[in-house]
C-alpha cells in the first residue's frame, strides 16, 4: 500500500454528505490520515446506532454463514497487500462492483424474469462473503458482493438491513 502522506489514495471510502465536502474543499492541504482520524470516530458511532436499531432484526442463518467468510476475506486481504501491486487490487475490487451493476442493468434490459427466491447456503455465502471481506478491508466496497448474495434471498427489509449492519 502506499505510504505515501501526498497519496490520495490512502483512505479508500467515500465519506458521506457534508464530510465530502469537508474533505474535498481542504483535499490539496488536508492530509489523509487527519482525514481518517476525524471521521472514523463518526463511522463507528453509525456502525454502533445501527446495531442498535436492527439488533433484533436479522437473518440469523446468513450470520453464521457470513461473519467466517468475511473475516477469512478479510484476513486474506492482510496478505494480499503485502504481494500485490495497489492498482491491482483497487481494480479488482472495481470489477466486483461493476458485475453487479451490469448483471442487474442487463436482467433488467432484457427484461428477464427475476428468479425464485433463494436459501442460504454454504458455499456461495462463504464465497460471496469471502469476496466482500476482500474488498471491505482493500476499499470499504463490500455492498456488492454482500447483495449479490443477499438480495436473490429476498429477505424482509428489517431483516436485510439488520444482518447487513450486524455484518459490518
Amino acid at each position: 500500500i502506499n505510504t505515501d502522506p501526498s497519496s490520495s489514495i490512502r483512505i479508500m471510502s467515500e465519506p458521506p454528505g457534508i464530510w465530502t465536502s469537508i474533505c474535498s474543499s481542504h483535499s490539496p492541504s488536508f492530509l489523509t490520515t487527519a482525514a481518517a482520524a476525524l471521521l472514523l470516530p463518526v463511522y463507528i458511532v453509525t456502525d454502533w446506532v445501527s446495531v442498535g436499531l436492527y439488533r433484533r432484526h436479522y437473518s440469523a442463518p446468513n450470520l453464521k454463514i457470513m461473519i467466517p467468510g468475511m473475516l477469512a476475506g478479510v484476513a486474506l486481504a492482510t496478505l494480499l497487500v503485502t504481494i500485490a501491486p495497489e492498482a491491482l487490487l483497487l481494480i479488482l475490487t472495481g470489477v466486483i462492483g461493476l458485475w453487479y451493476c451490469l448483471r442487474s442493468w442487463g436482467r433488467a434490459l432484457l427484461k428477464r424474469p427475476e428468479p425464485n427466491a433463494t436459501r442460504p447456503a454454504l458455499i456461495p455465502g462463504l464465497g460471496w462473503s469471502l469476496l466482500a471481506g476482500v474488498a471491505s478491508y482493500i476499499t470499504h466496497s463490500a455492498g456488492p458482493p454482500t447483495q449479490a448474495y443477499l438480495l436473490p434471498q429476498r429477505l424482509p427489509k428489517l431483516e436485510f438491513a439488520g444482518t447487513i449492519a450486524l455484518c459490518f
